[in-house]
């Protein structure tokens, strides 16, 4: 008992490090990418850091099983390296019992990554999205930048902003607006010395503008009529946009219930990812096996190039029953099934001490 706690124990501490190692790495990643959106004025700052926390979901879903298939096998090849399997061998305790106590750890993973994946990702893709929805109807004023041109969506207006100071007032404001209430006019130009937006009851933004000058064209001749105004008030029109929900923020249940393709090769994936952590544990052990001058970092390559084809299979698979390529009934237990075969023939494969004990006490014939 003391063993076994000992094994899952060292075996989840593995995995935590190279979870931690990985998610910093992938976050960064989307941060850098949502950051570089925001510089760019498409998403406003304030905004960042929940978009990057309605990721997380979804990228632990991606590392997860890595970092179950890295921690076993980092862990197990220490054992090997520091002797740890040949005290466990000599009490007793082999390679499959070790196997059986990581199956424990392997457990675990499978129902944090099917919470995680059934509920837990819908819901933070569902909400990024609506997030997303609520960006684009109002980021035209939210993103508000000194210095470029900016087009409100929903209106026909082309806004430029000098300079934003630290309280939000707008400084040396430029606004050119097509009119749609006046069929006399053809456009207004207006010139401020500041402003600010603000939202009236019904949630609309109104740019409120002060101590300026309006230019009003009534013909192709460009004849103006100029209005100088101590306060304009001018309402953006931003039209309420419906969510626009991905296959992805759906339940698992009603993704089962679609007769879409892609619903279904989204199904199976869904599926399929969380019965890659058994196989991935039973793999892990085999080839984490090395001798004491090797190293436990003998076999990562191997190793890595495995997995790596373990999951472009799982994706080819989703791809094909997208295109219905094959019927979706067929899912993608065949592939784990290949792989399940490989983690056993591997398990079951000798080592080279145990090729070397076996030559040794072979009996020989006598002539």
């Amino acid at each position: 008992m003391i063993i076994k706690r000992y094994l899952i124990k060292e075996a989840f501490k593995a995995q935590l490090y190279v979870l931690c190692v990985l998610l910093i790495v992938f976050i960064s990643q989307h941060f850098i990418r949502i950051l570089s959106d925001a510089a760019d004025g498409e998403i406003p700052t304030n905004f960042i850091l929940q978009l990057v926390g309605l990721k997380l979901p979804y990228v632990l879903t991606l590392i997860l099983p890595f970092s179950l298939f890295l921690g076993i096998f980092f862990y197990h090849g220490r054992m090997y390296v520091n002797h740890e399997m040949t005290a466990l061998h000599a009490l007793g305790f082999s390679e499959w019992a070790v196997t059986r106590t990581l199956m424990l750890v392997a457990t675990v993973n499978i129902i944090l990554f099917c919470i995680l994946s059934f509920y837990i990702k819908p819901w933070a893709d569902y909400k990024s999205e609506e997030l997303l929805t609520h960006i684009d109807a109002n980021t035209s004023i939210d993103t508000l930048t000194a210095g470029r041109f900016i087009h409100p969506e929903g209106s026909k207006s082309v806004i430029f902003v000098d300079k934003i100071d630290p309280n939000n007032t707008l400084q040396t404001i430029f606004v050119a607006h097509k009119s749609d209430y006046d069929k006399n006019s053809k456009y207004h130009i207006l010139m401020a010395q500041e402003g600010y937006v603000k939202k009236d009851k019904s949630n609309q933004q109104n740019l409120i503008l002060a101590q300026g000058t309006r230019y009003t064209t009534f013909d192709e001749k460009l004849n103006f009529e100029i209005t100088t105004f101590d306060r304009y008030r001018m309402l953006l029109q931003v039209h309420k946009r419906d969510i626009d929900l991905s296959l992805s923020s759906l339940p698992l249940n009603e993704l089962k219930k679609l007769n879409d393709p892609i619903a279904q090769g989204l199904y199976y994936w869904n599926i399929s990812l969380p019965l890659m952590l058994p196989i991935l544990t039973l793999l892990a052990v085999p080839l984490a096996r090395v001798n004491t001058r090797q190293g436990k970092f003998a076999k990562i390559v191997p190793a890595i190039l495995i997995y790596i084809s373990y999951f472009i299979a799982l994706m080819v698979g989703r791809r094909a029953i997208e295109q219905s390529l094959f019927p979706a009934e067929f899912g993608l237990w065949w592939i784990h099934g290949i792989v399940l075969c490989v983690a056993i023939y591997l398990f079951k494969k000798p080592t080279v001490q145990q090729r070397k004990w076996f030559v040794r006490f072979k009996p020989r014939a006598t002539s």
